[in-house]
């Protein structure tokens, strides 16, 4: 990549996150947020950003790897109310083995592409690490029940398993508010289903797209990766109790960069 095709990558992406931080705030206003679900927390860097746009509410963090659920426990002391959780979730519950990469941010239960391989060097190496995992449904009333009338804000960043948290989902989402979750434009991971696919199948369960951020590009300034911030109408937010355990889904009514 050529040195200003990087100035020009490095300034976008920070007008990208000023931007997604911006429509952030607006909805966890407009929403009325008061918990957020980080799953994929890494090193906390999503928490510190809800704490940079002024939000105050619980934040619930989950991070299956060791490393970085260690460096987030700091973060989560230093900016309560923050608790979190090391466990991955998934379609299923029990456990599996994660690749722990070179940058620590790729790390996956999945596979990398060989595209992924060669366009981002912080797939290089890796180690393998047994992880718990969990689905939501099983948690979601454990994972707010210190929350009075829980607003629920999802945030999924799991390096190509998204798809597999939305199965695991299925029968919280009529009870969550607003989901954010990073989606493949082009696949860095074996079976990542692409944006469009993830996009409808939130249509489906009853939200509407508020914003997409570039996330990552290649060195042809492609698109790579982007965050898809979804919301669903006020009225349409039911409690937990109400929400549908049978995990139907209901109809809709109406920064890694490349070397």
């Amino acid at each position: 990549m050529q040195a200003a095709d990087e100035r020009a990558l490095r300034v976008a992406e920070g007008l990208n996150r000023a931007v997604l931080a911006d429509t952030l705030a607006r909805v966890i206003a407009r929403l009325e947020i008061n918990c957020v679900i980080d799953a994929g927390a890494h090193r906390g860097e999503y928490g510190k950003l809800l704490r940079g746009t002024g939000y105050e509410g619980e934040i619930v963090s989950l991070e299956p790897t060791s490393d970085a659920f260690t460096e987030l426990e700091v973060e989560m002391a230093a900016h309560p109310p923050w608790n979190g959780r090391r466990l991955a979730l998934g379609e299923r519950s029990g456990e599996a083995e994660m690749t722990v990469f070179e940058s620590s941010e790729f790390s996956s239960i999945g596979e990398p592409t060989e595209w992924g391989r060669a366009t981002f060097p912080g797939l290089a190496g890796g180690r393998r690490e047994p992880v718990e995992v969990a689905r939501l449904d099983d948690l979601f009333a454990e994972l707010t029940k210190g929350v009075d009338e829980p607003r629920v804000l999802l945030k999924i960043d799991v390096q190509g398993s998204e798809w597999s948290v939305l199965e695991g989902s299925s029968g919280s989402l009529p009870a969550i508010a607003a989901v954010q979750v990073e989606t493949a434009v082009v696949p860095v991971y074996e079976d990542a289903r692409p944006f469009t696919e993830v996009i409808e199948r939130l249509e489906e369960a009853g939200f509407e797209l508020a914003g997409a951020f570039p996330v990552s590009r290649d060195r042809h300034l492609r698109i790579v990766e982007l965050d898809c911030l979804m919301v669903r109408i006020a009225d349409k937010v039911t409690t937990q109790a109400g929400a549908d355990r049978g995990g139907a889904r209901q109809t809709r009514s109406g920064g890694h960069k490349a070397e």
